[in-house]
């Protein structure tokens, strides 16, 4: 392995990522056991979206929304996934399989990602908490990077400055900082 590819793995696991796939599959007894054979492969479970609307590819259709982003840890407890090659490369074979069975996607549903730095406490890797509290405090993330070429980068629904600016201030307020 790289020198370099050691370093941008160790600087990428420590984010948090989890990723939602919503699709719409055909719901037959073909797919039916592929289909619980993949998700027993990746340890993945679903959920019936109602907010997806099928475009009527198939004669029957059921809607998933398949959610990655815990790992199972040897004890038997979960962990969020990290952001690592390994972990990107798992997400897109989960996705290629499922498109193999026929899955699709409209306007309605699609794949999305989450992105995380995890808690901030006092035990959480110091860089990572340091970075946080520069790029909260310095007002970077709202002036720069809110969008790219017009595309919002941030769900503020989701991933909302109060939240994480308030464990900035409360974690700077315990440090006496």
């Amino acid at each position: 392995m790289k020198f370099s590819q050691i370093i941008n793995e160790a600087q990428l696991s420590d984010i948090t990522m989890g990723f939602e796939v919503e699709c719409i599959l055909p719901d037959n007894k073909k797919v039916h056991q592929p289909l619980q054979d993949i998700l027993n492969k990746y340890n993945i479970d679903w959920d019936n979206d109602s907010s997806i609307n099928p475009s009527g590819k198939y004669n029957q259709e059921q809607t998933y929304e398949f959610k990655i982003g815990e790992l199972e840890n040897p004890d038997g407890s979960t962990s969020q996934m990290r952001a690592t090659p390994a972990n990107f490369l798992r997400c897109a074979n989960f996705v290629h399989d499922i498109f193999k069975l026929g899955g699709y996607t409209n306007e309605s549903c699609g794949l999305h990602a989450h992105f995380g730095i995890g808690e901030l406490n006092k035990l959480s890797n110091l860089q990572n908490v340091w970075f946080t509290i520069y790029m909260i405090q310095s007002g970077i993330l709202r002036k720069k990077y809110m969008e790219f070429k017009g595309y919002p980068l941030m769900d503020l629904e989701y991933a909302n400055f109060e939240y994480v600016e308030s464990s900035v201030d409360d974690l700077l307020n315990e440090l006496n900082c």
